[in-house]
C-alpha cells in the first residue's frame, strides 16, 4: 500500500480525512508480514522500545532472531516486544532464536534450529496459543532467574534440556 509506504503528498490530504488515512495505516502496519533474512546481527533488535510485529519470519540472522533488551544507556528504560504468528529458523554461533531481558510476549511462534537455545530469558516471557521449539543446541528455553508463563509448548530435539529453568 503506497500510503504506509510513505508515497503519497500529506499536505493534500484534507485535515477532515486524516482518521480514515491514520486508520488504513494503522491497519495495514500491524496486519503486514515481515520477513528478514541474513543479517549481520539480530533479525530484530529491539532496544527499550516497545513494539508488537505480526507474520514475522526470521532466517540466518548472524546473532538472534529476535533481540529484546532496556537500555544500555542507565536510564532504567524496558523493552517491551510482541511477537504474534512468528517463525525464526536459525541463529549465529552461540546465540538463540529469541533472547530476552526485557518484558516479551508471543502469540504462535515456532523456533528452529537454535545454536544455543530457543529462548534465553533472564526477565519476562508470556506465551500464549502455540510455542513450538526444535531442534536447539543446547536447550530449548533457558530461564535464568526470570519469570515465564507458558502455555501450549511442545520441545523438540534439544541438545540438552527441553526447559532448564535456572
Amino acid at each position: 500500500d503506497s500510503s504506509c509506504a510513505g508515497y503519497f503528498n500529506a499536505s493534500r490530504i484534507p485535515t477532515e480525512n486524516w482518521p480514515t488515512v491514520l486508520a488504513h495505516n494503522k491497519y495495514w502496519y500491524e496486519h503486514a508480514d515481515v520477513t528478514i533474512s541474513g543479517t549481520g546481527k539480530n533479525g530484530v533488535y529491539n532496544n527499550a522500545g516497545t513494539a508488537t510485529i505480526t507474520g514475522l519470519k526470521v532466517t540466518n540472522p548472524g546473532q538472534h532472531g529476535v533481540s529484546n533488551n532496556p537500555a544500555e544507556d542507565g536510564t532504567g528504560k524496558q523493552a517491551v516486544l510482541t511477537v504474534k504468528d512468528a517463525t525464526i529458523d536459525g541463529s549465529g554461533e552461540g546465540s538463540n532464536n529469541i533472547q530476552n531481558k526485557g518484558t516479551l510476549v508471543i502469540e504462535n511462534v515456532t523456533l528452529k534450529n537454535s545454536a544455543n537455545h530457543g529462548i534465553y530469558n533472564d526477565n519476562q516471557v508470556t506465551s500464549k496459543g502455540s510455542l513450538t521449539i526444535s531442534g536447539s543446541a543446547v536447550n530449548g528455553i533457558y530461564n535464568y532467574g526470570g519469570q515465564m508463563e507458558l502455555a501450549s509448548v511442545n520441545v523438540s530435539t534439544a541438545g540438552e534440556h527441553g526447559v532448564n529453568n535456572t
